[in-house]
């Protein structure tokens, strides 16, 4: 129901850029997919910026066993891990479709680079990678930088996503 609800709710927005346009959208349709082989992250030291803080500070207790886990479980997690990014072209519209919650700032790299005059980007879609930080946010830390399930991925895998959909 959830998935249904999203791709009507996906496809009301689209219908509104489309009719909203100014000239007519060429007629082309095109799908564009890519697989990308994405490195799981090393696991920090305790004084980087993106260590947990569970681990390293007396505070949020009930989060420390669900980290110390993930500490104990990493080495095992698959490396590099598979991540299907999508484009369909419909005229000169595009939807970009990935697994992850990309930062903002992806986002606004590929609006630079985008040849589409029309962009939609749909996350967390076909599959699950967490969040993908960018590399000055692994520098300073936070809650997505910390590694865990919902944040597994190499600082570069932001940067490879965006280049996957480039020129398209």
């Amino acid at each position: 129901a959830g998935l249904r609800r999203s791709g009507k709710s996906l496809t009301g927005e689209l219908l509104k850029v489309i009719a909203a346009a100014h000239e007519p959208l060429a007629d082309t349709l095109e799908l564009h997919q890519a697989e990308l082989q994405l490195s799981l992250r090393p696991w920090p030291a305790p004084d980087a910026p993106n260590y947990p803080d569970p681990l390293r500070l007396d505070t949020w207790r009930e989060a420390k066993p669900y980290y110390a886990a993930e500490e104990a479980c990493w080495p095992q997690r698959p490396s590099p891990e598979a991540v299907r990014v999508n484009v369909l072209r419909l005229g000169e519209a595009a939807i970009r479709t990935c697994p992850a919650e990309l930062f903002v700032e992806f986002g606004l790299a590929l609006r630079e680079r985008s040849r589409a005059r029309v962009d939609l980007l749909a996350e967390l879609t076909d599959g699950y990678v967490g969040y993908v930080p960018t590399a000055l946010a692994f520098s300073r830390g936070g809650y997505e930088t910390w590694p865990a399930y919902s944040s597994r991925l190499e600082a570069a895998a932001g940067e490879a996503i965006v280049e996957a959909w480039a020129g398209v």
